[in-house]
């Protein structure tokens, strides 16, 4: 969603002149850096909708000449100046982050799309300064399409009634303050089917803390409540709700093999033999194939947290086991998120016929590739019984159909 402000500068295209890119940058730095959670949607559209005004109005062509080439170095060099700004350095790294500090009369404090509030840690006179500790959810910190934004809550305090909030069915993202000291708290949470809430069965409250232990965090749980205690909301307790993925195990895959994507790659030979006969007889000649060859797996969900990297479970592998025929190997223990390798051996013999007076090129090949499917893998938490899905593409290197092929070599001349 871009800001009001935003949209009002973005519609102005007929007042920017060529030169004036430098003016723009900084009405929109200004405008964006309150909240970096929105750069994704603000940069972009700004960006974009700038170069369809350059490249719309053909007048500034005509009518400026050379200030459009200094015009269009500014626009790019603004352009790497607005991402490098509004990207969160903390947020490309894919670890935990603090966001920026909320107080009264401050911005609003967010985690970044794909995170959750883990841990809050206090500072200045009655916990007045207030940070949250991000963590990914997503494989590769990728932002969450699927999570639903609440609005912000009702502020608490410590005066009744409102001294506390308790939202068990989603996770705490948001923290914004008023009043003195941030003495009124108001929190803002969201759902997502990639990270659902155990219940309140699997949630408790933490010790009430403040400025002098500064951070607390939830211990291996998410933040989905807050309640205040002492002058100014002094002292603050989270609501801690079991990490549903802490000790997720696999209960079944299910491969969709009508839904794969096979890029071939160029045949692999495995023995070459050359076979003369420089006999007036037609000859056979036999030839021994005994060769390895390494295959690869590798598991990837597409969106969500499931399994963690290195987990290790027992399934079977998409491989090509005939020309448009995709089958699944028999169990065995998988590594997620790692890519592994197989040997895999062929063992064969081929008999090669050479008519007289010639010469043959005989060749033992197998056909190779990427091979993609995609799967549903079926996940549950034996401490909290909850059981979910995540989607994931199963990746790999597969070889099939070891056979020979003969080539005369031309021009062959006997005793040359």
């Amino acid at each position: 969603m871009v800001r009001q402000s935003d949209a009002a500068l973005l519609d102005s295209k007929q007042n920017i002149r060529p030169w004036g890119f430098r003016v723009f940058i900084k009405k929109i730095l200004k405008n964006s850096l309150s909240n970096t959670t929105l750069f994704n949607t603000i940069v972009l559209h700004n960006i974009i909708k700038y170069i369809k005004i350059k490249l719309s109005t053909e007048k500034i062509m005509k009518q400026h000449g050379s200030f459009y080439l200094k015009s269009l170095f500014t626009f790019i060099l603004g352009c790497v100046v607005l991402l490098s700004y509004s990207v969160p350095a903390f947020a490309q790294s894919c670890e935990p982050y603090f966001t920026p500090t909320v107080t009264d009369g401050s911005s609003p404090t967010v985690c970044d799309s794909g995170y959750v509030v883990d841990g809050i840690e206090c500072d200045g006179r009655y916990c007045d300064n207030k940070r949250l500790r991000c963590v990914p959810y997503t494989e590769s910190c990728e932002p969450d399409p699927e999570a639903e934004i609440n609005d912000w809550s009702l502020y608490i305090t410590n005066n009744p009634p409102n001294t506390s909030y308790i939202d068990p069915d989603e996770f705490l993202m948001g923290l914004r303050c008023d009043e003195d000291y941030c003495d009124n708290v108001s929190l803002q949470t969201f759902s997502s089917p990639f990270l659902p809430n155990p219940g309140e069965e699997f949630c408790e409250w933490s010790p009430y803390f403040s400025e002098e232990a500064g951070f607390r965090d939830c211990s291996s749980a998410y933040v989905s409540g807050l309640r205040c205690s002492g002058y100014y909301c002094d002292d603050i307790s989270m609501y801690c709700c079991a990490n549903p993925y802490a000790d997720v195990e696999v209960v079944d895959v299910e491969y969709y093999v009508d839904e794969y994507e096979l890029a071939e790659n160029p045949p692999m030979v495995l023995v070459a033999k050359t076979v003369e006969n420089c006999s007036s007889a037609q000859v056979s000649q036999g030839f021994t194939v005994n060769k390895s060859v390494t295959e690869t797996s590798l598991f990837q969900n597409t969106i969500g947290v499931g399994l963690e990297v290195g987990q290790t479970f027992s399934v079977g592998i998409p491989f090509v086991s005939g020309e448009s025929s995709i089958s699944i190997s028999s169990a065995a223990e998988r590594t997620y998120g790692i890519e592994e390798s197989y040997q895999q051996g062929y063992e064969a013999i081929f008999t090669v016929t050479v008519p007289p007076y010639s010469a043959i090129e005989a060749d033992a090949v197998v056909f190779n590739g990427n091979l993609d499917v995609p799967y549903t893998m079926l996940l549950r938490s034996p401490s909290t019984g909850q059981e979910f899905t995540r989607e994931g593409i199963s990746k790999g290197v597969t070889i099939w159909d070891l056979h020979s092929e003969a080539n005369d070599i031309k021009d062959f001349v006997c005793g040359e």
